[in-house]
């Protein structure tokens, strides 16, 4: 049950044409299938198990092998992890028993287990009623989704966002604890970072898998000591507050035996008391289970806390969360795109006059980014499916959904000149005639998860009919995860260009995590081909691969490299056009980055042969070209290439500019590279003179392929021998 695995799948080695296996799915439903009647037996027999069981067993035993067990088995992959959710709902269970009963045995152990994971994986089953319209079936599909606890964030991004977050609480005081919310927010964290470090210097990882093996006869009471909170210890690493406070704020978010024993078991996957007050008290000793739920409910626990001073604590912590939002997500495109105009709290004006503002806008080589940044509070139970859930997502998606349509739709206004864009005390003129392409993005702090899914059409005549078109809406952290592993500007560029074309080019079923990990892998190339015989894309879970890749995590292994999706050559063409950013540079990019690795080593080693078989051709003006196509894409492309041999540099100007003119001609739709490469030269690589571009906004659909398609299905050649200088 504990045993590691020794080399994990990576993302370099999965196949995600058809979507990954589900045994590799992380937050998938694992359960076997069986027949309804059986399905119901088994949970009722986990139902009553998990109830008896309770009331029998040592409660702080049962907590502390499942903690520990999280622990140790947190990199796997499911099913063979415990995850967070198990341990919460165990919690949850157990609160509603008396914490002192028999010792636990192996046998007991397991058998609690077992009943733990299917009611786990055959609740939502059991207790939810079947669809009957669209809405519902958005519902259903989103509690199963979700039910297993997809957490918002990496443990090191969650505590970058919340210092944020309670930066700008300090001045919001909780009289009753004699700190600030935002006080109280940092110390709540620092309690389960305390445990974190109990249990890293702990020999729980040795003594639970000999105990499981049957090595260790008794469970040691002791064990759970590493879970446990001393106020007398952490207010040696925080100073300013006294013992006495520190235990106050452990009173007020934990929670004693018994005092769940008149919650409904049925209520507590989907409205956990847990997620507001995590801790457990027993006999005047507190302890935390599970503390990554410090870091995933963080936000329900200061609304828990600011509902002591408030009756409405969403309203309270909003701005404090839109504010550092907004803070960001600003710094995160300075960093993702540096050589953007970004600016914040953009004020513009429509065209009779009204004013409109805009949280973040990033300008660069006549591209147009907008981003709306929706800090508002999205509850625990509406992020697991509830009914709430839809009123949220209007607050959060619809809403800037439309705000941002708004400014698109004035962008493209062919009967303006110019739009003023006024922030920061200044003035950007911007001429509209300037502007090449217009995307936009929404930005949470929560995940908007069905927001992902390729949009519901349920969701999707939800922000038509509010008078805007839907986009994508990522999460500040997959903002840095852009940052972070994506690599150079054009790169990130070309990720936010894709991803706002992705449901033109196929169906999928992701978040937005899980689509960052597969552009990783696949850069989000060749997508478009036979759509309608593949059908949707199951991708879902994808992103626990990219868990070898955060840095500062307990799941980072710097021996995982990302999958190779460029040449050293593409590499240097790409470097080339961003550090000379000359106008259009961002669209070779784009170009550059939608052929496939397999194309682009094709393309280079077809040049190799070309330059030997031109340099023993005979006779005056020795020539000849090829040429690669990428036609079934959205912006189709073609990259020649023109070898020459010895010539005078007259003849070979003029020969290139001829042959570019007869392709410009040949290939009026297609986004045309156009390589000169002078084989009398030591240089064995050619040069990128020559470039056409196509308007974004132009639409283009079954291209021409010329010559004898190739393995890569994207390679043409055709003989240019025949040009003339």
């Amino acid at each position: 049950m504990v045993k590691r695995i020794q080399k994990p799948l990576t993302l370099d080695q999965m196949t995600t044409i058809r979507g990954i296996p589900l045994s590799e799915a992380y937050g998938a439903d694992h359960s076997p299938s069986f027949d309804q009647n059986e399905t119901n037996r088994l949970y009722e027999a986990a139902v009553e198990t998990l109830a008896e069981e309770g009331d029998r067993l040592d409660s702080l035993e049962l907590l502390t092998l499942l903690a520990a067990i999280e622990q140790m088995t947190m990199l796997q992959e499911p099913p063979q992890s415990i995850g967070i959710a198990a341990v919460e709902l165990a919690q949850a269970q157990l609160l509603r028993c008396a914490f002192l009963g028999d010792a636990l045995t192996t046998a007991t152990a397991e058998n609690f287990i077992e009943a733990l994971t299917a009611d786990l994986h055959l609740f939502l089953d059991q207790t939810a009623k079947p669809p009957t319209d669209e809405k519902g079936d958005v519902l259903s599909r989103r509690r199963m989704q979700t039910l297993l606890v997809r957490h918002t964030f990496y443990a090191h991004h969650a505590e970058q966002i919340f210092r944020r977050v309670a930066r700008n609480l300090e001045r919001v005081e909780l009289p009753s604890l004699g700190l600030t919310l935002g006080q109280a927010s940092m110390i709540s964290m620092a309690f389960a970072m305390a445990v974190q470090a109990a249990l890293k210097s702990s020999n729980l990882k040795g003594v639970i898998p000999e105990w499981l093996a049957g090595k260790i006869e008794r469970f040691d009471p002791a064990w759970t000591k590493p879970y446990e909170i001393d106020p007398r210890i952490l207010s040696a690493e925080i100073p300013d507050v006294n013992v006495a406070t520190l235990a106050k704020l452990l009173d007020r978010l934990s929670m004693a035996e018994g005092e769940l024993r008149d919650a409904d078991p049925a209520h507590l996957h989907l409205d956990n008391p847990i997620w507001r007050r995590p801790f457990v008290k027993h006999q005047g000793r507190w302890f935390c289970f599970s503390p990554g739920t410090l870091l995933s409910s963080q936000f329900d626990i200061i609304a828990e806390l600011a509902s002591d001073i408030s009756e409405r604590p969403g309203e309270l912590i909003g701005k404090a969360r839109g504010t550092a939002l907004e803070d960001m997500l600003v710094e995160a495109l300075q960093q993702i795109l540096p050589h953007a105009e970004v600016l914040r709290s953009v004020k513009w004006d429509d065209a009779v006059g009204k004013e409109y503002e805009t949280d973040a806008i990033a300008l660069i080589d006549g591209l147009v980014l907008i981003f709306e940044a929706k800090g508002d509070a999205l509850s625990m139970t509406g992020r697991r499916g509830s009914n709430n859930w839809l009123r949220d997502f209007d607050d959060i998606a619809v809403e800037a959904a439309v705000q941002s349509w708004r400014l698109e739709q004035a962008l493209r206004d062919q009967k303006r000149e110019a739009i003023e864009l006024r922030a920061d005390g200044r003035t950007v003129r911007l001429h509209l005639g300037d502007v090449r392409h217009v995307v936009r993005f929404g930005v949470s702090l929560e995940r908007v998860t069905m927001a992902s899914f390729g949009l519901e059409g349920h969701l999707r005549a939800r922000i038509e009919r509010a008078g805007g078109m839907p986009m994508p809406i990522l999460t500040i952290g997959d903002l840095w995860q852009v940052r972070d592993l994506l690599g150079s500007e054009g790169h990130c560029l070309h990720f936010l260009l894709r991803r706002t074309e992705l449901e033109r080019d196929f169906e999928f079923i992701a978040d937005e995590l899980d689509l960052i990990a597969h552009y990783l892998r696949t850069g989000f190339v060749r997508l478009w081909n036979n759509v309608e015989d593949r059908g949707p894309v199951a991708l879902y879970g994808l992103s626990d691969f990219l868990r070898f890749y955060q840095k500062g995590s307990s799941h980072y292994d710097a021996t995982v490299k990302l999958p190779k999706r460029t040449t050293a050559w593409w590499d240097k063409l790409i470097r080339e056009r961003e550090e000379r950013r000359a106008p259009g540079w961002t669209s070779m990019v784009y170009d550059l980055l939608n052929i496939p690795l397999l194309s682009q080593k094709r393309f280079e080693e077809d040049v190799r042969k070309l330059r030997r078989k031109v340099r023993r051709l005979p006779g005056r003006y020795p020539r000849e070209g090829l040429l690669m196509q990428a036609p079934h894409q959205l912006r189709p492309s073609a990259f020649a290439c023109i070898a020459m041999g010895r010539m005078s540099s007259a003849d070979r100007i003029a020969l290139a500019r001829g042959h570019f003119a007869e392709l410009l001609e040949s290939h009026p739709d297609e986004r045309l590279f156009v390589f000169v490469l002078d084989t009398a030269s030591a240089n064995p690589t050619p040069a990128l003179p020559y470039y056409r571009g196509i308007a974004w906004d132009r639409h283009v659909e079954n291209i021409g392929a010329e010559g004898e398609s190739v393995a890569s299905g994207l390679f043409f050649e055709v003989d240019a021998s025949e040009a003339t200088p």
